[in-house]
């Protein structure tokens, strides 16, 4: 396998060259659904090479170009690439879907393809090419790496302490990307008192890379290290705490973060699962799992995942609780060396009773007869989903959270109740009364009409609305 570029075929993305043979056995010794498949490699000069990544250096597109690729029988019917972008089916981040494409047939054993905008994100994709005969037969994939220096990476957007990603410790290392001036990333992670953690950070520029530790909402940090100083810290509290990265000379950069604890051991396996609502099933984040063995993680977006590490043993307990639920464990799994164990919680929601409040309108609001008026309520605490009840207008009912367009067609006052029915049932209520006035008329009651009035004279002017007298003092000379 002989991999490479050749820029000249495609000046604006990388090409890479795959060099391979795909050998099919005949199908008519076979049953209809199996087939032999042998592979040979090719014979090359010295000195050769297996690949090497290529860098796409910010192209995002590429042309994929595979040689050598036959049949024993029959002809190759097809010839087409997988690309996976880095992180894929990693916890708590959204990634696109692998691509696939055809190749096309250019002639002697050879094809091409391009992978038209694959290749937007920082990291490392992974290229699978597979080819079929016309028998029906499909060859094993023969793979490549495409590595993208240049744009965002998946964590993206995490430029804030409310937008930190979650690192799971002892974990595969997180690679990112400071792919702009100014850019900064966080991560964050929760820490078990007296537990030494191991931050450990690699860059491409490392005496540039300023990697700060937060503890919950302070704005100074608890310490600071430039990248390839790996230190050794040791948690004072349980809490959540904060790592921020920056280039202190405003350039891009690249580098590699990973936490360590004594935790996990050697060997260690998975615990991984979902937090979400017992009742509404939306996912619960920033739930902390923790186990008694010493692990802890946050659960994260979009689903409520969690993932750690943990030492192997037949008699793990895992304790789950998130603000406003109520804590939930289970006993007694076993964690197996590089293996998965999935446990996911439904959280019950802590038994508050509901709140109503009726923010609009005041109760000094003015309003006249045929007027439409709006309402809008709100309610705290209590347990989603919650449904509301307004009675208006004198026995006018509504379902809506704020409901608009309300008329009061006669003068009067009113009781507009809005009630709150919350998931587990519990109820409450506020009422606001509304005073309608009935619609202003105004007349003109001096002068009388047909009244004369000499130039030069002074007079008044009266208007009566319902009432009220206002009095107009005119002056002038026509």
């Amino acid at each position: 396998m002989k991999f490479g570029k050749q820029n000249s075929l495609k000046p604006s993305g990388i090409i890479i060259i795959c060099l391979i043979t795909l050998i099919f056995s005949p199908s008519s010794a076979l049953s209809e659904e199996a087939y032999n498949f042998e592979r040979m490699w090719p014979t090359l000069e010295q000195p050769w090479y297996f690949y090497h990544p290529s860098d796409v250096a910010g192209d995002t597109s590429a042309t994929l170009s595979v040689a050598d690729v036959t049949a024993v029988t029959g002809a190759v019917a097809g010839v087409w690439a997988v690309v996976t972008p880095p992180g894929y089916g990693a916890e708590g981040v959204s990634v696109p879907e692998p691509v696939t494409f055809d190749l096309t047939d250019i002639g002697e054993g050879r094809y091409e393809g391009i992978c038209e905008e694959c290749f937007g994100f920082f990291g490392t994709y992974q290229a699978a090419v597979y080819a079929a005969d016309d028998a029906g037969n499909t060859s094993l994939c023969e793979t490549t790496s495409v590595y993208q220096s240049a744009g965002p990476d998946i964590y993206e957007e995490d430029d804030g302490r409310d937008a930190a990603r979650v690192i799971v410790i002892d974990d595969e290392a997180q690679n990112h990307s400071l792919h702009e001036a100014g850019d900064e990333d966080w991560v964050r992670f929760y820490g078990l008192a007296g537990t030494v953690y191991t931050i450990g950070v690699t860059a491409d520029s490392p005496g540039k890379i300023l990697v700060g530790l937060y503890y919950e909402d302070n704005i100074i940090p608890q310490h600071e290290k430039y990248a390839d100083e790996q230190w050794d810290w040791r948690c004072p509290l349980d809490s959540v705490y904060c790592l921020r990265i920056v280039n202190t000379a405003g350039e891009t950069a690249a580098y590699s973060l990973k936490i360590y604890s004594p935790v996990a051991g050697l060997f260690p396996g998975y615990l991984k699962g979902a937090v979400t609502d017992s009742l509404s099933a939306e996912p619960v984040i920033n739930a902390l799992v923790r186990t008694d063995m010493g692990a802890s993680v946050l659960s994260h977006p979009p689903n409520g995942g969690y993932r750690m590490l943990q030492e192997p043993a037949t008699d793990v307990t895992i304790t789950v609780g998130a603000d406003g639920y109520e804590k939930r464990s289970i006993s007694g799994l076993m964690i197996s060396e590089g293996g998965s164990t999935v446990t996911d919680f439904g959280l019950d929601p802590v038994d508050t009773i509901p709140v109503a409040r009726i923010d609009y309108p005041p109760p000094d609001k003015v309003v006249y007869e045929g007027e439409a008026l709006s309402f809008q309520g709100s309610v705290t605490d209590g347990n989603e989903p919650f449904s509301y009840l307004w009675n208006l207008n004198g026995g006018e009912i509504s379902d809506e959270e704020d409901p608009e367009n309300v008329i009061f067609e006669t003068a009067g006052s009113y009781t507009v109740i809005f009630g709150v029915t919350d998931g587990h049932g519990d109820t409450d209520e506020t009422s606001v009364t509304v005073s309608v006035y009935a619609e202003p008329a105004a007349a003109i009651v001096s002068p009388l009409q047909d009244e004369s009035v000499i130039q030069g004279d002074s007079g008044r002017c009266h208007r009566r609305i319902r009432g009220y007298g206002l009095s107009l003092e005119l002056r002038g000379r026509s």
